[in-house]
């Protein structure tokens, strides 16, 4: 069964419509992941910066205790945990935790890399508070962490949470794209598959016999031009049946007005044409489409006939067969 030329471009449209919506929703969804992620690490790393300048003290003389108070306040009053962690990687302070009960941090990637003096970032699962976080660390003291990093994180799940509505809302604006480029390819499918349509319904009119066949297309694009050339050629088309048709007509009446017998015949002796005056002088009815040799059994002939097939000539041949016959081939 064959498909229509409209559900071949439309279904072109909606493999092209799917995959562009799928990349667009993907490269959006991950970019305002992204963008969200680093501009929530930057504010903190500008947090951290400012609050190393107020731990700073605590550590240059040993206040650990009061640090700790400090750090458990502080946490609680800016909704972000806090650890500070000496150069060995030993947790000093932590706003959720008991520091004594934490293992070394020396060797989490974030600390890893605030030790060597730069800013450490990393995104992971706490084994602390069983959730995953951002951490962001920041050096204290110089630029090779003498005195101790200070490490900033905060809970992934509201950014996830933020992050779900917003998708959701891009998923809605998408489905809504995507419902307005459907119904841009249904029209644009039909402008294409509509004209084509036309044309071959006319071609087969035209196949039919029906010569006076038009196609009018309001485009003025290149179906336009195709559709002027088809109505060209059916109208000439229909001017040359018409003149054959004459010449025809033109021709049986002078073959019946001839008073010997004729009969024309193709390369394969098989008649084609014949007049009354043949048909009465073989008494034979219907003889158009029969072989030569059906009708007249003559020896004569037949040598006529081979020495005109061999040679490759048209010659016009006169035998007698009770009366005058012309026979053409």
């Amino acid at each position: 069964m064959k498909k229509p030329i409209f559900f071949k471009l439309f279904i072109g449209f909606l493999l092209i419509i799917f995959i562009v919506s799928t990349l667009i929703l993907f490269l959006s969804f991950k970019t305002t992941r992204d963008y969200h992620i680093d501009t929530l690490s930057e504010n903190l790393k500008n947090l951290g910066i400012t609050l190393g300048f107020e731990i700073k003290p605590f550590l240059e003389k040993n206040r650990i205790k009061e640090l700790r108070n400090f750090v458990v306040d502080l946490g609680k009053n800016i909704n972000t945990r806090i650890t500070v962690i000496s150069h060995d990687g030993k947790v000093l302070a932590d706003s959720e935790k008991n520091p004594d009960d934490m293992e070394n941090h020396g060797n989490r990637p974030e600390v890893m890399q605030a030790i060597k003096g730069k800013f450490g970032r990393s995104l992971r699962y706490s084994t602390t508070v069983k959730e995953k976080m951002l951490y962001i660390a920041v050096p204290i003291g110089s630029d090779f962490a003498e005195i101790g990093v200070l490490r900033l994180s905060l809970f992934l799940q509201g950014i996830n949470e933020l992050l779900a509505d917003l998708k959701k809302r891009i998923i809605q604006v998408s489905l809504i794209a995507i419902f307005i480029a459907l119904i841009v390819a249904v029209v644009f499918s039909k402008s294409l598959s509509n004209p084509i349509r036309e044309l071959a319904t006319a071609s087969r009119k035209i196949a039919s016999g029906d010569f006076k066949t038009k196609v009018f297309l309001k485009s003025k694009d290149e179906l336009k031009e195709l559709s002027d050339n088809f109505n060209y050629m059916s109208e000439k088309i229909g001017d040359l049946f018409s003149q054959v048709s004459l010449q025809k007509e033109e021709l049986n009446g002078i073959i019946s007005s001839i008073q010997e017998g004729l009969v024309v015949t193709d390369k394969k002796n098989k008649i084609i044409l014949c007049n009354e005056s043949f048909r009465k002088i073989i008494n034979v009815d219907s003889i158009k489409g029969k072989f030569l040799w059906e009708v007249l059994r003559d020896s004569d002939l037949n040598y006529v006939l081979n020495k005109v097939r061999e040679e490759e000539k048209n010659i016009l041949k006169e035998i007698q067969l009770n009366g005058k016959v012309f026979l053409c081939s």
